[in-house]
């Protein structure tokens, strides 16, 4: 599988997930284990304070049961059923309501005592004595305790509801104006003889007190409290409660068990609630608080984790930085070492101070490199040395081509007893081989080529008296420049066997030298018979073919010889072309001057 990614982004990719992960699991796991502890402890401290808010409530309403004794006693019985001098009695229980109050610790908590009687007496601890303006029965707020079994029971009530029965119209006045709501512990007060209900006595709790109490709980944390009744009337707290659209669901989920706690949407938001029933006194105590607040704590350690993912992300990108620029780089450096090497240089080289494993790559590389070096230059030492023997080869190939012609046209003439001819010739042959010879150089002034060309056209006429003639004619700037030998005459060669020899009368050979743009460019034209475009196409064909083929093939021999030497040496600068027609061939030859002799091939 290949890789799209480089090695400096698949190293930063895992670092990041190296990082990452852990601290993501890290981070989940305490976010859960310290969002239960929260809770557990949120829990435990809401249900310390509902428990609290419940004992001191049982304590307040405990010690103002006290207070109900008070209706036991004869001075209260004589006085509820005008036995004796009601207004001793009435001295008499006053008297115990201030002993009653002396003893107890909690009579700021007690508003006032006073006992109703069915005769329409009645005494206030802070009103004193009154007469009920209508008949007992008819007090819609007495009418509960009537039935009652000797046992306190809680009732809320507003002052007014009692004390708005009173004859006596300084009270009266007062006590219609009062709006707040008590807490009041009553008890039926029952005839000692008959056993029947005779009067109620009731105690007056001050509702301050508990909401004293459930303000306490409440600012101890963030939960606020309320206090019901058995009938989810709400007794002190938060009265916005029981309006709300969801107070049925939240009332029945409190009223299920004796105690416990929840959570339930209240306004849109989650709240968590609360509830404990007190089996003192009837009352069922709910306690409410947001749980974005109260859960604040638990919230807070998500955004601690998310911080810390944040900055293990920024301290892995400063440590990727840090070992990236210690790791990546040496390797890049190699890597641009070995694309370098790839573009073909051999001299470059890899130097590290490190001493280790990519110091030990960097070593290999070099060895590598020194060994590719020595086996190019010796490829290219074989390849040169191939080049100079092929080179050879080829010229070999002229040499004896050209002997047999001169010596076939040498017999020729000694046969017809022209022996001028011969010795002109024989004399002509000589000169032309020591050019030939050239003290062994392959590269020779354009001069002496031309020269030679022009020795063997000589031999030639000679041989073809009357039939052949030449002209020469060479840029002389050109003669001091260097080229291949024994170019010039396989082309004339060429010229004279298949142009002229075939036709019949007498012809002519051009051969014209010049130099432009750098370049110097010989053409060797004749006048014969010329080639059709078929064997034209065929002779290109032979001519580019190259030696791969049958290096004595009879056609194109001499083009193929002169055009792979020129290739040889002067490479993809040179060329070679042939055109023909009817009325003669012209072949041209191209190739760069040059100056100095260069390389002796």
């Amino acid at each position: 599988m290949k890789y799209s990614l480089s090695f400096k982004n698949r190293l930063l990719v895992i670092f990041f997930f190296l990082m990452l992960l852990p601290l993501l699991v890290v981070g989940i796991i305490s976010y859960r284990y310290y969002y239960q502890a929260v809770w557990e402890s949120t829990v435990m401290a809401a249900d310390h304070a509902i428990m609290n808010l419940a004992r001191e409530m049982e304590q307040v309403i405990s010690a103002a049961g006290q207070f109900l004794e008070i209706g036991s006693y004869m001075a209260s019985e004589r006085y509820l059923t005008e036995q004796g001098d009601s207004y001793s009695s009435a001295k008499e229980i006053l008297a115990l309501m201030q002993l009653y109050r002396g003893r107890g610790r909690s009579t700021p908590d007690i508003k006032d005592i006073y006992l109703v009687g069915m005769n329409g007496l009645g005494i206030s601890e802070r009103e004193g004595v009154f007469r009920l303006r209508v008949p007992f029965k008819d007090i819609p707020a007495l009418e509960g305790l009537r039935s009652g079994k000797g046992e306190g029971a809680l009732l809320r009530f507003y002052r007014r509801d009692i004390s708005g029965y009173w004859d006596k119209s300084e009270w009266q006045a007062r006590a219609l104006t009062e709006t707040s709501s008590s807490l009041g512990l009553g008890r039926p007060i029952s005839y000692s003889i008959r056993q029947e209900v005779i009067g109620v006595s009731i105690v007056e709790i001050n509702p301050a007190r508990i909401d004293a109490i459930c303000r306490e709980q409440s600012d101890s944390g963030d939960i606020a409290f309320s206090v019901y009744d058995a009938n989810a009337g709400l007794m002190f707290g938060n009265s916005g409660l029981t309006s709300s659209p969801e107070w049925r669901g939240i009332w029945r989920r409190a009223s299920g068990a004796p105690r416990g706690q929840f959570v339930h949407p209240l306004s849109g938001e989650n709240f968590f609630f609360v509830y404990f029933e007190s089996r003192e006194t009837g009352l069922r105590i709910i306690g409410q608080a947001s749980l974005d607040v109260i859960m604040e704590r638990a919230y807070r350690i998500k955004y601690i984790t998310a911080a810390s993912v944040l900055g293990g992300i920024i301290f892995t990108m400063l440590l990727y930085a840090f070992v990236s620029e210690r790791v990546t780089k040496p390797i890049k450096e190699l890597q641009g070492k070995m694309h370098l090497a790839a573009q073909g240089d051999m001299e470059v080289r890899f130097n590290s101070r490190r001493s280790d494993e990519i110091a030990d790559l960097g070593n290999s590389f070099n060895i590598m490199i020194e060994r590719i070096k020595n086996l190019m230059l010796a490829s290219s030492l074989e390849q040169e040395n191939l080049k100079k023997a092929e080179f050879r080869a080829l010229q070999a190939q002229i040499n004896p081509h050209f002997l047999y012609n001169t010596l076939d046209s040498i017999v020729w003439m000694s046969q017809a007893s022209k022996h001028e001819e011969v010795m002109t010739m024989a004399v002509a042959l000589s000169r032309f081989f020591r050019l030939t010879l050239n003290r062994g150089r392959e590269i020779v002034a354009i001069g002496e080529e031309v020269e030679h060309a022009k020795n063997y056209l000589i031999i030639q006429r000679m041989r073809y008296a009357g039939i052949l003639d030449f002209e020469i004619s060479a840029d002389p700037m050109i003669a001091r420049y260097r080229m291949i030998k024994l170019t010039l005459q396989p082309l004339i060669e060429n010229a004279i066997y298949h142009g002229l020899k075939t036709k019949r009368g007498g012809g002519k050979i051009w051969v014209n030298g010049s130099m432009a743009g750098g370049m110097i460019a010989f053409t060797i034209r004749d006048d014969g018979s010329g080639m059709s475009p078929e064997r034209l196409e065929e002779v290109i064909s032979e001519m580019r073919g190259g030696f791969g083929d049958d290096p004595y093939a009879e056609h194109g021999y001499a083009l193929r010889n002169v055009r792979e030497r020129m290739r040889l040496f002067y490479g993809d600068r040179s060329d070679l072309s042939i055109e023909s027609a009817p009325s003669g061939t012209t072949v041209k030859m191209v190739f760069p001057a040059m100056e100095s002799e260069g390389e002796n091939v």
